[in-house]
């Protein structure tokens, strides 16, 4: 009996995801309003760049959950907001000449035994020419007309991903190798 109902209110979640005029299989794309930023620290104070330029895909499957998601982030296009020699360093520390993109594939996601809006996902993570596997907890949120917003934040370490923090005034100015990135994203139906 405990079986039927945890299979039952896992059922109830899920449907939560897709509206019930479109109980069939779509594609969704990223909206313009979406975010991404990264937040790190120095030895002289804390620092955030954000992802300037990128795209994405979303197919929303019959069982109410993402099939798949498809996410570029363009390299060069990590910006400040203050500082042109912050933005060269990350540049060069994500090695934008030679891999133009940072991509994020989900491979799977479940919905949290205690929160429905919660989704336990994985994934693999390309930056720098290295990909890895990775699993966040991502808030998932129906909206009107058939859109979806993930919201959520991921720890990474520069050094998983073979590159060096960027330093500056000739190693006066160290960054960490923690980093944090939170995303604010949303797919909508491009109808």
């Amino acid at each position: 009996m405990k079986h039927a109902m945890i299979w039952i209110a896992a059922f109830f979640a899920m449907a939560a995801f897709v509206p019930a005029e479109t109980a069939e299989a779509q594609t969704l794309a990223l909206t313009p309003e979406s975010s991404i930023w990264i937040d790190g620290t120095s030895n002289v104070s804390d620092w955030t760049v954000y992802a300037k330029e990128m795209t994405g895909s979303l197919w929303m499957g019959d069982a109410a959950m993402p099939d798949s998601l498809a996410l570029t982030v363009v390299s060069g296009q990590i910006k400040s907001d203050k500082d042109v020699r912050m933005d060269r360093k990350i540049s060069d520390a994500l090695q934008a000449r030679e891999h133009a993109n940072i991509a994020y594939r989900l491979t799977g996601a479940t919905v949290s035994e205690g929160d429905a809006d919660m989704l336990l996902t994985q994934g693999s993570l390309t930056i720098a020419g290295v990909t890895k596997d990775i699993e966040m907890e991502v808030t998932a949120e129906q909206l009107e007309g058939g859109s979806v917003r993930y919201t959520g934040m991921t720890a990474l370490q520069f050094g998983e991903y073979g590159i060096k923090p960027p330093t500056a005034l000739y190693g006066a100015l160290r960054t960490g190798n923690d980093i944090t990135v939170h995303f604010d994203v949303t797919f909508a139906s491009g109808e």
